[in-house]
């Protein structure tokens, strides 16, 4: 008899918890997403990870698919959305890249200032790819080119140490026949572009990118708090990082000077320009030819 109560006991207890269990989810159902979240973000980093490898590779349709079967298992992570947006910005398919971007503009409360950045850098190619899409057909509209320089701007507002950003704000303003915005624009950032200290802050965002890629949003947070902190950052802890411009930054730098020079020609500061230029070929000098159709054009 005592077997049969205790067995009884179990039933009941057994069924309280049900019962409890229901109410609770009839009434917060959030509560199970928040308890299952670890493991779909666990389980849908597989496909992220094989469609941030595509990515890199230039297989965009391929990153395309694996990013879609990742949002099958975690559809509130904002990391998928931006990457599928840029994937769909680098195919040309301007109107998916959008949608996906409505849904990290859902997902950005709380959104730290690292990710903000790169949302609104993404936001600045899209418009970019835009217009030179409708320029090719004829269009005149600058529209698009004045969206992506106000998220650039945006942008610079957080991380103003990002050369390459900022370069494109300067282009950006070239282009808008923004003549007196873009030479100080450039002045400024060649003047940032020689300083060690821009050079360690883009290491470590570059760092962050690669957590953010890989979802160790651990690392990607602390790394994140270091370059928002408005403390003055050790940098005798990151005395690995190179100071030496990369091929990349080369490049950039090269065609901030020639872009500079082509300013002061074109509003008749020659001596200022000629600077620029021989700025310009002492870091590539295969940008010789482009000074000469510079002069020849104005």
């Amino acid at each position: 008899m005592k077997t049969d109560k205790f067995i009884s006991y179990i039933i009941i207890f057994s069924y309280l918890i049900l019962i409890l269990f229901g109410i609770t989810s009839l009434f917060n159902p959030d509560w199970l997403l928040k308890i299952s979240e670890p493991g779909r973000k666990t389980e849908a980093n597989t496909p992220f990870e094989h469609a941030n490898k595509f990515m890199y590779e230039g297989n965009f349709k391929l990153a395309i698919e694996n990013y879609n079967e990742a949002l099958k298992i975690d559809k509130e992570n904002r990391n998928i959305y931006g990457n599928l947006a840029i994937a769909y910005i680098k195919l040309g398919n301007f109107e998916m890249a959008e949608d996906c971007f409505k849904e990290v503009e859902r997902l950005n409360e709380g959104l730290d200032s690292t990710a903000l950045f790169i949302y609104f850098i993404s936001r600045a190619d899209l418009e970019i790819a835009k217009a030179n899409k409708f320029n090719l057909l004829g269009s005149k509209d600058i529209s698009y080119f004045r969206n992506a320089q106000n998220y650039c701007l945006k942008a610079i507002d957080l991380m103003p140490f990002d050369i390459s950003t900022r370069y494109k704000y300067c282009s950006l303003s070239m282009l808008l026949n923004e003549d007196s915005i873009a030479i100080v624009s450039y002045k400024e950032t060649l003047a940032m572009d020689q300083k060690s200290e821009t050079f360690y802050y883009a290491s470590l965002y570059d760092e962050y990118l690669t957590y953010v890629a890989n979802s160790d949003e651990e690392n990607a947070a602390s790394l994140s708090a270091i370059i928002d902190s408005e403390k003055q950052v050790n940098w005798n802890r990151y005395d690995t990082i190179s100071f030496k411009l990369n091929e990349k930054s080369q490049r950039e730098t090269a065609t901030a000077y020639l872009n500079l020079g082509e300013l002061f020609y074109r509003n008749m500061y020659f001596e200022k320009a000629d600077v620029a230029f021989s700025n310009c070929i002492k870091i590539n000098p295969q940008l010789n030819n482009n000074v000469a159709t510079i002069k020849e054009k104005y």
